[in-house]
């Protein structure tokens, strides 16, 4: 029950943050920004995450899963010559970032930024569930969750005709079966 009340509230304040209703278009540009914005918070907690992961186990962990490599070949654009020929990284959350001046990046929409977001949490939260007690690893984990709650409510207005997997790796629907 507090999950629901957590991803009302989180529904309800994109909403007002974005001008989003059901009866009202979507403001495209507004929604963007909001997801180049989550998108930032998911790189630093990702990136918090690995740094805390190798404090709590020095020597490597056997059970690190990670699927960035399928993250980064779900979004492949066609880049022309410029794009081709310039330095870049994939960052696996649907955006390839050049690294030249007045070269910017190339993003995927919304959805599908949101949506790698989700997958890439749902490996961290699984992974951070090894993580000693006490230990910083294991105080990010509600962050995690946090994060992740804000994703899928983006994806899930952007996209309220499908399904994801939640961090209990259950198949959910983004507009629950009594409401269809």
């Amino acid at each position: 029950m507090k999950r629901v009340a957590v991803v009302a509230a989180l529904i309800a304040t994109l909403s007002l943050v974005l001008g989003i209703s059901a009866q009202a278009p979507c403001n495209f540009k507004a929604v963007e920004k909001q997801q180049a914005v989550l998108s930032q918070q998911v790189l630093v907690l990702r990136t918090n995450f690995l740094t805390f992961w190798n404090m709590a186990f020095p020597n490597g962990h056997a059970r690190l899963h990670d699927n960035e490599a399928e993250r980064t070949s779900a979004w492949n654009p066609k880049l022309d010559e410029e794009q081709r020929n310039a330095p870049k990284m994939n960052d696996g959350l649907g955006c390839i970032v050049f690294y030249k001046p007045n070269l910017p990046s190339l993003c995927a929409p919304p959805d599908v930024r949101a949506q790698l977001a989700m997958e890439a949490l749902r490996e961290d939260w699984e992974n951070g569930k090894v993580a000693p007690k006490d230990s910083l690893l294991e105080t990010i984990r509600p962050t995690i969750a946090l994060t992740w709650a804000e994703e899928q409510t983006m994806f899930c207005i952007l996209r309220p005709e499908a399904d994801y997997i939640s961090l209990g790796d259950q198949l959910q629907s983004c507009t629950p079966k009594d409401a269809k």
